[in-house]
């Protein structure tokens, strides 16, 4: 029997003319120990039937009507709203949502006609409920509500932001809408869902994600406020999907997609709270793939049919109010819904608060709420929201700071306040640092009773969802409520707890994360980092704290690709650094190099030129001239003269460099690796100009020594490997040796893969470099299958790789990391 409280196994739709069948039939069902919606015992006298019924058809699971004449006229208004929404959830029958009970001769519609039906015509009530229980007990009727229940109609794979919302009010109208613009879309049919902010777009297709969720293959939710977000939301689904491909977010979002655009049977993506129309554009699916989104901004051109969202009618706000907290004072709730004015958001939070609290009347709490209307915002308030949303949520925080109990729930809220409000890893808080926060905060978190004692008024009150991760527990936060939060806890606050979270994020953010082993975590962290940057306050030690975080994060989306985005987050790091003591400035001549080096990778090599020039300035004054800081500084500035071509300097510079490394970090270090290789490609291309090819041999010199260095200290799968290979392929063919170029190049280009960095500009230029040796190796019809993205024949190659790279790890289990998943290890076996 339905367990799940207000879960109910039935609803009976019946008319008035034969309240005999229907009391029979529930008393029948009552005593086999179902339990029911039947309005006589449930609705009291002068009680709210639509309010009752809207309920009561969310929270049954099956519907029983039962069909008469009477059940069908015109005038029967109740019956025909009770089975079309019933039909609705389950148009085709197959699920078994309504049960039609024929209990008298009647002629049905087309539409009813279809669905399997139970027939107890000619039978008086008692014979006829009978056989009704007969009927349901069977095996045809109790395997489909079984499955009903445990929700197993819902595809294998279903992400939507909420669950059933069993409170869901006054957007029928629009659910409607929605379907049907979806429903008739012959290729991708996107629908966005806009309005503004409080007003129930995200619980819109939230719902409608779970009322009509079955009829899709496949159900994601990907939150769409940045970018970052996007792609990693498309590459969980392509895990998921157990597509090939893991590393670069960027590349398996466009590979899932693709995926799904070929598939026969239509998927369902939401796209939640995208800021414009250019930031999704890109990323909705075509095919048979369906698309919702949701957004502020109204206008989405040709890209978009939009439903508009407008507030709710005074009519729905009373009746939400006086359902969802149980009372029936419906003049005062008619008060409350004129003051909030029909945002369902602070109608949520306004009965959320007043659910527990009995004493405060709906009157009462819209004097209180008019009063925080009229009142100025406090100082140095920036957010955008409507007052009504203001004023709701600063009631329920004044009311939490009353009670000094919930001082560690508060500070939590204030914390959480500048992350992603999509989900905060609350494993950060346990790990926190002790000199991070203050110490009453770091001892209540530590403390696993403390913390869920900390959470419960937060969860009580609506203000923060709890989601079980891959990771752990995530705390997920609507966006306006950190609005809120920010302005009302006050410019003090706000510097104490924005510097809190920007120092949280940037030292949980991985020192090393350009190694492949980081890049998961990395990736978790991003939408933080991007988050704080625009909400934390603009002090100097706030900027310094976060400073590291993007610098760090700069570093990951260079690894993985993105050189411009990479250069955004550390040019802005490189702003908000301090140079008032010889360490700052030696943090800034590292930011300086980081910067040259991403300009490099991009071909603008003046630029690079510039920046790391004036890094070797700044060490060169501080810093011993053996130090090996400066000396990577050296082999950096060496690097980017030898793209303008200035050898005889870059040489220099770079045996300088080396002496240096070898001499500190010693001859079997990674740095000498990283600078024995260098040495390779630095001589490889003087080698390529006129009159300069004896270089070709001190370059042969150096190409063995650096892979065995780098490979016995990094492994075999990491991208400055795979640039070795490539180098290495270059030289070989230079020598003549297409056999073992070819090989090289396949090992380069089989490492990239397996790190997922399928997009990645290297990967690119290794695709290209292979297809062209192997047209001047006459094989041309493996290179026409690479250029068509064939990459079957490397799986053997990539076998051999993580083969490599796991050997590596169990050499010394503990200390090295195999590295991000790969999708390619089944394929390859």
């Amino acid at each position: 029997m339905a367990s799940e409280p207000g879960k109910r196994d039935f609803f009976i739709s019946f008319t008035m003319a034969d309240v005999a069948h229907a009391e029979a039939l529930d008393a029948a069902l009552r005593a086999e120990g179902f339990t029911t919606y039947y309005h006589p015992k449930d609705v009291g006298p002068g009680g709210n039937i639509p309010i009752w019924m809207e309920e009561a058809l969310m929270n049954s699971t099956q519907v029983l009507a039962l069909f008469s004449p009477s059940y069908v006229k015109e005038a029967a208004t109740y019956s025909k709203a009770e089975v079309y929404a019933s039909w609705w959830d389950d148009s085709i029958g197959d699920k078994r949502r309504l049960i039609p009970v024929v209990i008298e001769k009647v002629k049905l519609s087309p539409l009813i006609s279809m669905l399997s039906r139970i027939e107890v015509a000619g039978l008086l009530p008692g014979p006829a409920a009978a056989r009704v229980i007969q009927l349901l007990r069977g095996p045809g009727e109790a395997e489909p509500r079984e499955r009903l229940r445990d929700g197993s109609f819902l595809p294998p794979i279903f992400r939507a932001a909420y669950r059933p919302n069993p409170n869901f009010a006054g957007r029928f109208e629009a659910l409607d809408r929605l379907q049907e613009t979806l429903r008739t879309g012959t290729t991708a049919a996107v629908t966005a869902v806009a309005g503004m902010g409080g007003v129930g777009k995200t619980t819109l297709a939230a719902e409608y994600c779970h009322r009509f969720g079955g009829r899709y293959a496949g159900v994601w939710w990907v939150r769409s406020e940045q970018e970052t977000t996007i792609l990693i939301d498309l590459q969980s689904l392509g895990a998921r999907l157990k597509l090939p491909g893991s590393g670069n977010v960027d590349g398996d979002a466009k590979s899932c997609l693709e995926y799904l655009a070929n598939q026969a049977d239509p998927w369902l993506i939401v796209y939640d709270n995208a800021p414009h129309p250019d930031a999704v554009h890109q990323w909705i699916p075509v095919g048979g793939v369906r698309s919702i989104i949701t957004s502020r901004f109204a206008d989405f051109g040709n890209i978009a049919s939009v439903t508009r969202l407008d507030e709710w009618s005074e009519r729905v706000t009373v009746d939400y109010l006086v359902a969802r907290t149980g009372r029936r004072d419906e003049a005062g709730a008619n008060i409350l819904a004129r003051t909030l004015g029909g945002l369902p958001l602070a109608a949520e939070q306004a009965a959320a608060f007043l659910v527990s609290r009995p004493n405060i009347t709906f009157t009462k709490y819209a004097d209180e709420i008019s009063t925080l209307i009229k009142k100025p915002r406090p100082p140095g308030a920036v957010g955008s929201y409507p007052d009504t949303v203001y004023a709701a949520f600063a009631r329920s925080l004044d009311a939490l700071s009353r009670d000094k109990d919930n001082e560690i729930s508060l500070s939590l809220l204030k914390c959480s306040s500048f992350p992603s409000p999509d989900g905060i890893e609350f494993k950060l808080f346990e790990d926190i640092a002790d000199d991070l926060a203050p110490a009453d905060f770091l001892t209540a978190l530590r403390d696993p009773i403390a913390s869920g004692d900390a959470l419960s008024p937060l969860v009580s009150l609506s203000l923060v969802r709890e989601e079980t991760r891959s990771y752990g527990l995530a705390l997920v936060f609507h966006r306006l409520l950190l609005e809120v939060m920010r302005d009302w806890m006050g410019n003090d606050a706000r510097e104490l707890w924005g510097g809190v979270a920007a120092r949280l994020i940037s030292r949980a953010f991985p020192f090393d994360a350009d190694f492949p082993s980081e890049w998961l975590e990395a990736q978790r962290l991003m939408p933080h980092i991007h988050t704080l940057s625009e909400y934390v306050p603009s002090t100097p030690a706030i900027r310094r704290a976060l400073a590291r975080g993007l610098n760090q994060a700069g570093l990951f989306l260079a690894e993985q690709g993105d050189l411009e985005g990479s250069l955004v987050l550390a040019q802005r790091a490189l702003e908000w650094t301090d140079v008032n003591s010889d360490k700052d400035k030696l943090v800034k001549a590292i930011r300086l190099s980081n910067i040259g080096r991403i300009y490099s990778d991009l071909g603008r090599f003046e630029e690079a030129d510039r920046e790391i020039s004036s890094a070797f300035d700044i060490e060169e004054t501080i810093l011993d001239e053996n130090d090996g800081s400066l000396a990577i500084t050296i082999s950096n500035l060496a690097n980017v003269k030898t793209h303008l071509h200035k050898f005889g300097e870059a040489e220099n510079l770079m045996l300088k460099a080396s002496k240096t490394i070898k001499s500190v970090h010693g001859p079997k270090s990674f740095e000498y690796g990283i600078i024995v290789g260098n040495l390779m490609s630095f001589y490889q291309t003087w080698s390529e100009q006129p009159g300069e090819s004896d270089k070709i041999k001190l370059s042969s010199k150096f190409a063995k020594l650096s892979m065995d260095i780098l490979v016995e200290n990094i492994g075999i799968r990491h991208p400055s490997t795979s640039n070795l290979y490539a180098n290495q392929s270059i030289l070989h063919s230079r020598l003549g040796k297409m056999s073992s170029a070819i090989l090289l190049a396949e090992q380069a280009l089989a490492i990239q893969l397996s790190l997922g960095l399928i997009t990645h500009r290297h990967t690119q230029k290794l695709w290209a470099w292979l297809t062209h040796l192997l047209i001047q190796s006459g094989d041309t019809k493996r290179a026409k299958r690479l250029q068509e993205g064939d990459v079957g024949e490397l799986t053997r190659a990539i076998a051999m790789v993580e083969q490599r790279q796991e050997e590596w790890v169990q050499a010394r289990p503990g200390e090295r990391e195999f590295g991000p998943p790969s999708a390619f290890s089944r394929r390859a076996s």
